[in-house]
């Protein structure tokens, strides 16, 4: 058994070997394809190896950072899952080197590290070659979050300890992030008019089938499941549940008179969707591409409930009001979202004080000491309630109540503007009429 696996390993190996040439000459194609739009500019942010929520927060990041001058934001997507978020920015140049190889394959326990090893070479000869054909400065994606710190109003603090903790992790970027929505203001991301009229073409057709041709309001639901596959832990514990525990909450969207644009890793039966008048809404419902789906939805809904996940960062680029749910660590914060924290309970089954979370584990995505429960299906649908009370109030993300006040000073979350919802269990509120 072990010899059959060591030599499936070594077949593997020789195989990404014997492939690199393909994949060195495909990246190069691209990048001369893209030569002149990378001459025009005067600077050139760079990512690879990252996931898609940091194509979106680094892109956004760097039109607004670098909004009178002239920039690009350069992808090299070796796994990454969704190549239509180039087509949001408008006028703002984004370049994406595509690896033609399927995640499952690159993330393969066999050779993930030899595909990495692989890009990385692959980068660094770009990086080579770009620098030598345009003379033009270039920026790692992570030098760019660090430079963008400057436009930070408040938090200088909470940013340098998390720095101190964790040089080599940009948790703190959401801070920057909110004052630069705040005070730099760009064209929302939305996908170019022919893909959005498709898809609006045929959601306009498809809610032809329901009761209720009247309302028009759109939730974009997003369900992260990538951690199931994951070994990382930062991954796993942004999940979401199964899909059956948010049937509640659906239920309470479709009665407030909202359609339901259903993205993210799960799937929702068939006859589940029936029972809800179809008014829960799939790609697979508009037979159309799910990746282009997943960003219309993102960018074009009325609000957005869902994970932690890149499938939450577009909602933050257009201001579109955001309930984080199934969150964790509780010392971060996501920018302009209000967030229902994972519920935490010791060793007899009591609530934590939330008090003592933010003093001792803002940052801790394991809190050993303590055990760590996915939101219930009454917790999440308790913070829906909250959350469309305080939008039809007029009243999201305004409350800096003395929940907020109380939480220490050197923490992101008390920058990011984001709020807490009342459902946290670990608030110990009593169910609070509304």
């Amino acid at each position: 058994m072990h010899f059959m696996k060591f030599m499936i390993k070594l077949i593997l190996y020789a195989l990404v070997l014997i492939l690199f040439p393909f994949y060195f000459l495909l990246s190069v194609s691209q990048l001369i394809k893209n030569i002149n739009k990378i001459k025009s500019t005067n600077i050139i942010v760079m990512m690879s190896g990252l996931g898609f929520g940091n194509s979106i927060q680094g892109i956004d990041i760097m039109r607004r950072f670098y909004k009178n001058k002239s920039a690009v934001f350069f992808i090299i997507g070796w796994g990454y899952n969704n190549p239509y978020v180039v087509n949001l920015w408008g006028k703002t140049k984004v370049i994406y080197i595509r690896s033609f190889l399927g995640k499952k394959l690159i993330d393969s326990k066999y050779f993930s590290f030899f595909n990495s090893l692989i890009l990385n070479v692959i980068k660094n000869i770009l990086v080579f070659i770009i620098a030598s054909l345009t003379k033009k400065k270039i920026l790692e994606l992570t030098e760019l979050y660090r430079e963008s710190i400057s436009v930070s109003e408040s938090g200088l603090n909470a940013i340098n300890k998390y720095i101190d903790i964790f040089p080599n992790i940009h948790g703190f970027v959401f801070v920057p992030w909110y004052y630069l929505i705040k005070n730099v203001k760009v064209d929302k991301a939305t996908l170019p008019e022919n893909y959005k009229a498709l898809i609006e073409s045929k959601l306009k057709k498809y809610l032809l089938k329901c009761a209720d041709k009247n309302s028009t309001k759109l939730c974009c639901l997003y369900i992260r499941a990538k951690g199931e596959k994951s070994k990382n832990l930062t991954s796993i514990i942004r999940d979401g549940t199964q899909i059956e525990t948010y049937l509640p909450v659906m239920r309470r969207l479709i009665d407030e008179g909202y359609f339901i644009l259903l993205t993210g890793d799960r799937k929702l039966d068939k006859k589940i969707i029936s029972k809800f008048n179809n008014k829960v809404i799939s790609s697979e419902s508009l037979k159309v591409n799910s990746d282009i789906f997943s960003l219309f939805a993102a960018t074009e809904a009325d609000i957005f409930i869902g994970n932690d996940g890149g499938g939450s960062q577009l909602p933050i680029v257009n201001e579109i009001p955001s309930l984080i749910i199934n969150t964790l660590p509780v010392g971060l914060g996501l920018t302009n979202a209000s967030i229902l924290f994972k519920t935490i309970r010791d060793n007899e089954g009591e609530l934590v004080d939330y008090l003592k979370l933010f003093e001792h584990y803002p940052y801790d995505y394991s809190i050993n000491d303590y055990k760590i429960y996915n939101n219930t299906p009454e917790e999440m649908d308790l913070a829906v309630k909250y959350f469309l009370y305080d939008i039809k109030q007029n009243n999201l993300n305004k409350n800096k109540d003395s929940i907020m006040s109380s939480i220490p000073n050197d923490l992101l979350i008390k920058y990011t503007n984001s709020t807490i919802s009342r459902a946290w269990p670990n608030l110990k509120f009593e169910n609070q009429n509304i």
